[in-house]
């Protein structure tokens, strides 16, 4: 029997596998808690399957959701307002810019970042700042405050690598925010097991709960100031489409209930928990 890879946070040599899903093992640290999927996809695999993911690919209805993508931007700048330090911001992972316009327009020095060069196109074409690249490779020209990376640091090959970047970008005492799926949730935990819509295969890498997102942010330099509950304003209609690009079974089931409602109950927004969770840390003033 080969081996199994070592933990990307602990370097634990000890997994056990929690179930396999399309081809992939999904494999847990018995040191740590850490869930990953096995084989991982090559730096190469993933820049080709962003290459066209907001117009043909996964995120193709969530780009064209305009409506949707502000209200969630909105409900994001909300939500850290009273968290993010002044100053100039970076969104990573920004896709076609809502975040990055929604903070603009409250009067902030917003820009961003992003591996689909579609998507940030699409963020110029609006007037926006957005840089097209890998994390890996991006070298800013002046530190920032705050930094944000919602729903991305799942997608990286190397957490840690990526944590460390972004620390290195900010000024002592900046800001990172992130948002990222909870395997410690109640979804995977209680309701929905190796079916959660965020065990995604080749999309979602790495799977982390409070303790080992607490963990990785500390090694690398970081004060974690707050973890908490991430919610989103998503109509049951949205939410059932979206549902279904992770697990078509599970989709066409919430479609089939969706179509049950009144139309003006399906595209009515509600703020809704979906197994994310809200990190807010501060870099560590002398700490590189």
């Amino acid at each position: 029997m080969e081996p199994r890879p070592t933990c990307a946070l602990c370097g634990g040599d000890q997994s056990r596998l929690r179930f396999a899903k399309q081809g992939r093992d999904f494999l847990e640290c018995s040191r740590c808690g850490l869930v990953w999927i096995d084989p991982l996809p090559t730096p190469a695999e993933v820049e080709t399957r962003y290459r066209t993911a907001y117009s043909t690919g996964e995120y193709a209805s969530f780009a064209s959701a305009q409506g949707t993508r502000d209200l969630i931007s909105e409900h994001r700048l909300e939500a850290i307002r009273d968290r993010a330090r002044p100053g100039r911001w970076l969104d990573v992972g920004c896709a076609t810019g809502s975040f990055v316009a929604a903070a603009v327009a409250e009067g902030h020095a917003a820009e961003g970042l992003d591996i689909s060069r579609e998507a940030v196109e699409i963020a110029r074409e609006n007037g926006l700042v957005a840089h097209h690249g890998r994390v890996e490779d991006f070298e800013p020209t002046q530190p920032y405050d705050t930094i944000t990376a919602f729903d991305v640091l799942e997608h990286a090959i190397d957490p840690r690598a990526f944590v460390k970047r972004l620390h290195g970008w900010l000024v002592p005492g900046g800001n990172l925010i992130l948002s990222l799926p909870d395997v410690g949730s109640i979804y995977p935990r209680l309701l929905m097991g190796r079916h959660w819509f965020y065990y995604w295969p080749d999309e979602h890498l790495f799977y982390f709960d409070r303790k080992t997102i607490r963990r990785l942010l500390e090694e690398e330099g970081f004060e974690v100031k707050r973890i908490t509950r991430a919610h989103k304003p998503l109509s049951p209609a949205y939410a059932a489409r979206n549902l279904e690009a992770f697990n078509a079974g599970l989709g066409r089931v919430a479609r089939g209930l969706v179509g049950l409602l009144p139309a003006a109950l399906r595209e009515r927004p509600l703020r809704l928990y979906v197994g994310e969770m809200l990190v807010v840390a501060r870099r560590a003033i002398g700490k590189r």
